[in-house]
């Protein structure tokens, strides 16, 4: 933890099956009123890693995208 920040608990994108990259994601709070939350949304890949951090609005955009997409996934290969 940085000083000044609250973070979440890191939550495991957990599918219970092997996969490519290991994702996790957590929400920061910097403490200060003005200062909206983020989102770090961390990729694992071997031994490489990358982190993205998503304001609150993009979150909630990529919430409804994915929606969509996995609507859209239902008939293929699950």
């Amino acid at each position: 933890m940085r000083r000044g920040e609250h973070r979440s608990r890191i939550s495991d994108v957990d599918t219970n099956r092997p996969e490519a990259s290991i994702l996790t994601v957590g929400l920061v709070q910097v403490i200060h009123p003005a200062v909206e939350p983020v989102v770090a949304l961390t990729a694992t890949d071997g031994t490489a890693s990358d982190r993205v951090v998503l304001s609150i609005g993009q979150v909630r955009v990529l919430r409804y995208r994915l929606a969509t997409l996995l609507d859209a996934a239902k008939g293929g290969t699950r």
